[in-house]
């Protein structure tokens, strides 16, 4: 009997993960576009979030502590939030 694979990969999860983060939403993620930036704890540039990478909330409010995986986006080749978590 021959065994067929059924494993499936998702083309995100080839992606790089750069390291974790902790940072603080700005207004911009708070305003019901669906995207905007998390400013990171260590100083660096802001990063942009998507709604779809976040992980355990329906949206990001202002000033909400979050963690975060960057990771490069294929695109355009820049930094972006992924596995994004309220703390």
């Amino acid at each position: 009997m021959r065994s067929i694979d059924l494993t499936v990969e998702s083309k995100l999860d080839r992606t790089p993960r750069v390291k974790q983060l902790c940072g603080v939403v700005n207004e911009e993620a708070a305003s019901g576009q669906g995207f905007g930036f998390i400013r990171p704890d260590d100083g660096g540039g802001d990063v942009f979030v998507h709604a779809r990478d976040i992980a355990n909330a329906d949206k990001l409010n202002q000033g909400q502590r979050v963690s975060f995986e960057t990771v490069t986006d294929e695109k355009r080749g820049k930094l972006r939030a992924d596995r994004v978590r309220v703390i």
